[in-house]
């Protein structure tokens, strides 16, 4: 009787296809580091919960390629990036996928919460993840507030309040980029544009994108702003 795919086929095969439309061709090394993140994450979530997509092919999209679309706009951008932050990684999402896909990027990865800022730090001693550090603790109290190219927020909160956090933290220039399902309510719409003018950010294009999983697909939209 023939076997499928096992586990870290089906992840590899999964997120090869969701990365090909922008060009993003991840290694043999950088598949497989990025699978046993995914192993380690499915470990972790027996004692505590850090994700509900626990189908590694499911996983490999709705996580791991989701969380690049930061790494396909700024290559459509020509962006030249060199400090990141994940603002609320939880278990590692954007950062360890944003991480193993650009080396050359430092990205910082921040959560207030021990368990996951601990995981995520272990996990990348443990994989060998050399440009990634972890800070355990909430992005607004970040002290000293060093700058960053790139502040990032995944599934955090509504963009008002991440902009008020990040205000002292994106350097002139730089961005903070919110991931976000297309259909906004419009008071955040509205809240996030008056937050934008009062802190001195100005909206850039959003990156709008869509993602097969399945017999479906995940829509989503980068939205993007640039600190004056």
């Amino acid at each position: 009787m023939s076997r499928g795919p096992g586990v870290s086929e089906r992840f590899a095969l999964a997120l090869r296809a969701a990365l090909a439309p922008w060009g993003l061709e991840p290694t043999v090394e950088q598949r497989a580091v990025l699978a046993a993140h995914f192993e380690g994450v499915l470990e972790a979530n027996r004692t505590f919960n850090l994700t509900r997509a626990t189908d590694p092919a499911e996983a490999a999209v709705a996580l791991y390629a989701d969380s690049l679309a930061v790494v396909a706009w700024a290559h459509h951008n020509g962006l030249h990036v060199r400090q990141v932050l994940d603002a609320g990684t939880g278990a590692g999402f954007p950062a360890v996928p944003v991480a193993v896909i650009q080396p050359q990027w430092q990205v910082t990865a921040a959560d207030a919460t021990g368990k996951k800022a601990c995981f995520v730090e272990e996990t990348a001693k443990r994989l060998g993840i050399s440009n990634l550090t972890v800070a355990h603790t909430r992005v607004e109290d970040i002290c000293p507030p060093p700058t960053y190219d790139l502040v990032l927020f995944k599934a955090v909160s509504q963009i008002d309040r991440c902009l008020k956090w990040c205000r002292r933290l994106v350097s002139g220039g730089g961005f903070a980029v919110l991931y976000k399902t297309p259909g906004l309510r419009q008071g955040e719409e509205s809240a996030g544009r008056r937050a934008a003018d009062r802190l001195g950010f100005a909206e850039a294009e959003p990156f709008a994108y869509a993602l097969p999983c399945g017999v479906q697909s995940i829509e989503r939209v980068l939205r993007v702003y640039v600190r004056r």
